[in-house]
């Protein structure tokens, strides 16, 4: 028996194939991604026989029902929570990650997968709303892993007694539980299989748009403090601002992410007889989700430039923070040589999560290889 490809299609020189104690061993040299071939069997008569394969290099694709790159925002006193869970089982546990007052409303009910809940009585003037949804299963064995980035904007404030785009807190949290019949927990991020730990997603982060160099449209991180799960802004009275926090997660199980309501001086909701004013459109929230692997899809390139203490390297990872290994070569087959240590790292004009030019810093081998987990750049 002899074994040989028929067709490689894209991949001319990734596979290879050999006989190997009448076996046939495919082998790759490099290029994450989805591939299509046709191995070929021929016996000694020299008949064949034809076998399409489909080949995925690296992570899989992450599930469709993971990637959400838009959803209408949330306003002023309105929250969010999607629950990506096989069941309705304890949806709404309250585990205290979000104080209770910016979270209200009722749990959903089977067969429901979505519903909107009012924080005040119908004939009120405030139609602050809180939505819930239910994806219909969590993350399974094998299926890739995704990323979850919150953000946060404000524009221009308007009204009397408003003197900055101040808004106390951005509450958010991406909670997991390994079954149903679990409590839900704090989720660990890829951090732990990259380099291990116990690496929490903790949204915790303070913003100044009034900072120095701070570009126009962004908050400009100057802490890693305040509250768990808080993000807090605060401004001047001109142009807009925001927040922005990112996290990866790969372990199989349910998820449950949640913005509680969103509040503060630029906000109308908590503030006295609040139940009669409407909520402020100038402040809005929400997340996206996506593919923490591939940015574009599994057929996509992963190759990115990074800026590595003023020299060009690098990486598959498109998640700034979650690089793993710099190269030299757009093919990431040459490991870059560093003198282990420290380094600032950014990729050019891209900012996850609004810190200090983009950038990040971490410790590498001397192999490229990222060693510790990222801290974020502060102005």
């Amino acid at each position: 028996m002899v074994y040989s490809f028929s067709n490689k299609g894209n991949s001319v020189n990734i596979f290879s194939i050999a006989t190997v104690n009448n076996q046939g061993v495919i082998t790759a040299s490099s290029g994450a991604a989805g591939y299509v071939v046709v191995a070929r069997v021929t016996d000694a008569g020299g008949l064949t026989a034809d076998c399409t394969l489909n080949i995925t290099i690296g992570q899989p694709e992450v599930p469709s029902r993971f990637v959400i790159s838009f959803m209408t925002p949330a306003f002023d006193g309105d929250g969010i929570r999607y629950s990506f869970a096989n069941n309705y089982t304890n949806l709404d546990q309250d585990m205290s990650a979000i104080p209770a007052q910016y979270i209200y409303g009722t749990s959903l009910i089977s067969p429901q997968t979505e519903n909107s809940s009012r924080a005040c009585l119908a004939g009120q003037n405030g139609n602050y709303e809180f939505l819930r949804r239910k994806v219909s299963a969590g993350l399974g064995t094998g299926e890739g892993a995704f990323y979850v980035q919150f953000y946060a904007d404000c524009n221009q404030p308007t009204g009397s007694g408003t003197t900055s785009q101040t808004f106390a807190p951005v509450s958010a949290v991406v909670e997991y539980r390994a079954t149903s019949g679990a409590n839900w927990s704090i989720a660990q991020t890829v951090d732990n299989s990259l380099i291990g730990g116990n690496n929490i997603s903790n949204t915790k982060a303070q913003y100044n748009a009034a900072v120095s160099g701070v570009p126009t449209g962004q908050g400009g991180l100057v802490s890693i403090g305040g509250n768990d799960n808080e993000m807090t802004l605060s401004g001047t009275s001109s142009g807009s601002s925001g927040v922005r926090r990112v996290f990866a997660f790969d372990i199989p199980g349910e998820y449950r992410i949640t913005m509680g309501a969103i509040a503060g001086q630029i906000c109308n909701f908590l503030k006295p007889n609040y139940c009669n004013l409407q909520k402020n459109q100038n402040v809005r929230q929400g997340f996206t989700t996506g593919d923490y692997s591939y940015a574009g899809g599994v057929n996509t390139p992963q190759q990115y430039q990074y800026n590595v203490g003023g020299t060009t390297y690098y990486a598959k990872e498109h998640v700034t923070k979650y690089v793993t290994q710099f190269y030299t070569d757009l093919a990431l087959t040459t490991k870059a040589t560093l003198t282990a240590g420290s380094y600032t790292f950014f990729r050019p004009n891209v900012n996850w999560e609004y810190t200090k030019d983009g950038a990040y810093g971490a410790t590498f081998g001397t192999d490229g290889k990222r060693t510790s987990v990222s801290t974020l750049a502060v102005y």
